[in-house]
């Protein structure tokens, strides 16, 4: 599509995606993200206070 000067036609970049979908992947990524934060500061703050449950010494080993 050729863009002529004085055309009211806003130049922008065709994408295979509609814009509807990409919204919808980014915010699901942008929600797995937030609740990966979430969850990664409640195990440091379990583990800081001692408040998780010991593992075996077979598990922390690696033999079963």
């Amino acid at each position: 599509m050729e863009v002529m000067i004085g055309d009211n036609v806003k130049p922008g970049r065709e994408i295979g995606i509609e814009r509807d979908e990409t919204d919808y992947v980014s915010g699901w990524i942008l929600s797995l993200a937030i609740g990966m934060i979430v969850l990664g500061t409640v195990f440091a703050v379990l583990d800081r206070y001692d408040l998780l449950p010991a593992l075996p010494a077979a598990a922390v080993a690696g033999t079963a």
